[in-house]
């Protein structure tokens, strides 16, 4: 079977993941990492917002981010990876904290944590995700079925 070189593709390939990042912040989360970008996708189920970062990107938040550290992109999508990983399999991680600001149209989620003994911080800075995204799409086309599914369960029910 052939596999894509699209990254949206290989998000969308990645199972949703309900993702707790802090008391009063629950999303569903998809996020791909390779040596050289990410992508990361959230809901709450009303909104949706998206991250592609490059290593563009990527150098210049961790310079903004972490003045005292340097290190190759390669090494700091590894450890966003390790980090964000155990969140997306259902497990907890205690060595990383978040704190969320989000409206309909941004979503920051601030993360802290250590990387060889020193503080890091990551903010990712995902905007609402474009319609035309084929993750999207299929979000919508599951969202209509939920939802078609749930009334005609409530209607048989309620004929019974």
């Amino acid at each position: 079977m052939e596999t894509s070189d699209d990254p949206q593709i290989k998000l969308l390939l990645q199972p949703w993941a309900s993702v707790c990042f802090s008391e009063s912040t629950k999303l569903m989360t998809k996020a791909w990492f390779c040596d050289s970008c990410y992508i990361l996708l959230l809901s709450d189920l009303s909104n949706m917002w998206y991250e592609s970062a490059n290593t563009e990107v990527i150098q210049q938040r961790l310079k903004e981010l972490n003045k005292r550290l340097t290190a190759p992109v390669a090494s700091i999508l590894n450890c966003l990876r390790n980090l964000l990983s155990p969140l997306l399999e259902g497990k907890e991680n205690s060595s990383v904290s978040f704190s969320c600001q989000l409206s309909s149209s941004t979503l920051i989620l601030h993360m802290k944590s250590e990387l060889l003994g020193l503080p890091f911080y990551w903010d990712f800075h995902c905007g609402a995700a474009p319609l035309e995204m084929p993750t999207i799409g299929f979000h919508i086309t599951c969202k209509v079925k939920i939802k078609r599914s749930s009334i005609v369960r409530i209607l048989f029910f309620s004929v019974i």
